[in-house]
């Protein structure tokens, strides 16, 4: 007899195993899962949960990961109208790209963000991920942003707003673009600061754009700076198309290496703590959460028909987000759950 394998079980195996996630959340993650088994089919399975440090009682969203083409029902989980449209549009850029512009592409394989709304999970949105290199501009952007108008309200001007394009001219092409849809108008851009001089340019993108409003911003980014490229940092900017006048909402994120385990690195508590100034009653629940990470699973099945099945499962903190604003700061974390299935024939 083969394992079972898919979302489904995979969330079943975290839940049984961690106490952190609630009954209640289970149950709509695998509502999900269930949805989602029943159209995607591959060896390797990967999910996750946001837990939301700053309000410990909220019970975590839920994010998937797969090729969002692949989807045969897209109305079963709360596709928008215009996916169609959409996945054309992707289909098109592409196209364009390889015969015109090779200095970016885009990724099949997307991460589906579920929001946790009363008693059941929705579709909030959609990462589409970019792969650029540093040189990418404007120029690229314009190609991108036709591409992305259909998931916005028609009235938002991607290609000229004023927060993409400092953005884009301080950064490159985002790494992510989060289409909200569920949200509001909203977009989320998202870059890596794997370097010093990425970092360096963190501080003059807050310096030049003067979010004077946020006065806590500027410490964080100058420890940022003294701890280094070790966290392995990215910026996340919010931008709400519908309000040209205010500042993106800022959060960093800390992607440090080799935080496998239930401990934080000794350089990631340093800048949540003593850099960010993260009240103690988040990074105790944070520390809850990651005490209570299940060790990895690793099995073997023989089924005389098929052969030797191999099963591993994995959950391991992905990475960090602080959120920053002018009255608080607020902490996430994102906890990583994969299944590889592998089948030796004999």
């Amino acid at each position: 007899m083969l394992h079972t394998k898919g979302y489904t079980a995979l969330i079943n195996w975290f839940s049984a195993q961690s106490p952190i996630l609630s009954h209640h959340a289970k149950e709509a993650a695998c509502a999900v899962a269930i949805s989602l088994d029943k159209q995607w089919s591959a060896s390797s399975y990967t999910c996750g949960f946001e837990f939301h440090h700053y309000q410990s009682s909220h019970d975590p969203d839920f994010l998937v990961f797969g090729d969002t083409t692949k989807i045969s029902n897209p109305n079963g989980i709360g596709y928008p109208p215009w996916w169609s449209t959409y996945e054309n549009n992707i289909i098109s850029l592409k196209n364009k790209i390889s015969d015109l512009t090779p200095s970016f592409s885009i990724p099949s394989d997307n991460w589906l963000e579920f929001d946790m709304k009363e008693s059941s999970l929705i579709l909030a949105g959609i990462w589409q991920g970019v792969v650029s290199n540093p040189n990418c501009c404007l120029e690229q952007w314009s190609l991108l942003s036709q591409a992305l108008a259909c998931g916005f309200n028609p009235d938002s001007d991607l290609q000229n707003s004023i927060h993409i394009r400092n953005f884009i001219n301080f950064f490159s092409l985002p790494n992510q673009v989060g289409m909200m849809f569920n949200r509001g108008n909203f977009i989320k851009l998202m870059v890596p600061l794997f370097g010093y001089d990425e970092i360096r340019r963190l501080k003059n993108y807050i310096e030049a754009l003067g979010f004077k409003h946020i006065p806590r911003l500027k410490p964080i980014i100058d420890g940022l700076i003294e701890i280094g490229p070790i966290l392995r940092p990215a910026i996340s900017i919010d931008i709400d198309l519908n309000d040209t006048s205010s500042f993106p909402m800022v959060a960093l994120e800390i992607h440090q290496k080799k935080q496998k385990g239930r401990n934080m690195q000794p350089e990631t508590s340093k800048f949540l703590e003593y850099v960010c100034k993260i009240d103690s009653s988040q990074i105790l629940d944070l520390n809850n959460c990651l005490a209570y990470l299940p060790s990895g699973l690793r099995s073997r099945r023989l089924d005389f028909v098929e052969g030797l099945s191999i099963q591993t499962r994995i959950a391991e903190l992905n990475h960090l987000k602080v959120s920053i604003s002018s009255n608080a700061v607020r902490l996430k974390s994102y906890v990583r759950l994969v299944e590889h299935n592998h089948i030796d024939h004999l």
